[in-house]
């Protein structure tokens, strides 16, 4: 026997509306929590920026978000004219250092032992034989580094940022331990997986770019610069050969197809290829 359903539709309505209200409540709470957090982390990074003095990093992070953070606090004039005094002056020193960045630079750099290429000129400075090279805008305040694979960074232009950055990317690339036989055969095994998923014969000459796409499907974290010193201590030191065959490194005039190793000034490869001894 069914049972009579003893609520009616009018309560039912009344239950769905608060229902709603409840989400689109908690919706709401949900956005002032994120916005709270990021609030939050902004005050966490300023007072970070503030204790290195990075005045360019505090010049572009008030100039992105000054009004988000004064906003939440609407009430307090001397934060609003603190942070106001705090933007201001950031922006006269971010000024100053851009005007004698080649001393500043030459002297931080002097400090910690790194040294600036010989030939470098504001606003280029280029490191460790050219690997690395530093673009500052100075009507932006913002510094770009590069590498031979190119554009790895893009930040406010202090330069113990700067300094910190090439240090960090320079350890990343170079301070990574190598076993060229590892190596060598890795490279073997993605030589021949292309090949024969394109048909081709082993000891056909492949674009290293092939290589190095098919690299950044398949392995996890795999950046090209990482790749392009592996190759280079590869080609310095060996071993160059791997059952019965050995790698040949081929060059190229197109420079945006080819990759230029490092250290060893022999042009752009722009293939490779296993040949039978």
């Amino acid at each position: 026997m069914e049972q009579p359903n003893l609520y009616t539709e009018n309560q039912l309505d009344i239950v769905r509306q608060q229902s709603v209200i409840a989400t689109e409540r908690s919706k709401e709470l949900e956005r002032l929590f994120e916005e709270a957090q990021h609030i939050s982390s902004i005050w966490r990074v300023l007072i970070d920026y503030l204790t290195k003095g990075w005045s360019c990093h505090i010049y572009h992070l008030l100039d992105l978000e000054k009004r988000l953070i004064t906003g939440s606090d609407a009430n307090s004039q001397l934060l609003t004219s603190t942070i106001d005094q705090i933007y201001i002056s950031a922006r006269k020193q971010a000024e100053l250092q851009q005007k004698r960045f080649p001393a500043y630079i030459e002297d931080a750099c002097r400090r910690i032992n790194l040294a600036i290429d010989r030939g470098s000129r504001h606003p280029t400075y280029t490191f460790y034989q050219g690997f690395f090279k530093l673009v500052i805008d100075d009507r932006k305040f913002i510094a770009r580094l590069f590498d031979y694979e190119g554009k790895i960074a893009e930040f406010p232009a202090d330069i113990d940022a700067a300094i910190e950055i090439i240090q960090r990317e320079h350890k990343r690339v170079f301070d990574r331990p190598f076993d060229g036989n590892t190596f060598i055969r890795k490279l073997r095994g993605h030589y021949l997986a292309i090949t024969e998923k394109g048909n081709i014969p082993d000891g056909t000459e492949i674009p290293i770019r092939k290589i190095t796409r098919r690299l950044g499907k398949n392995v996890e974290g795999f950046r090209t610069d990482e790749f392009l010193i592996d190759l280079s201590r590869l080609a310095e030191k060996g071993p160059t050969e791997i059952d019965g065959r050995r790698l040949y490194l081929q060059h190229t005039k197109d420079t945006n197809q080819g990759m230029l190793l490092y250290g060893l000034g022999s042009g752009y490869i722009g293939y490779i290829v296993f040949k039978k001894e």
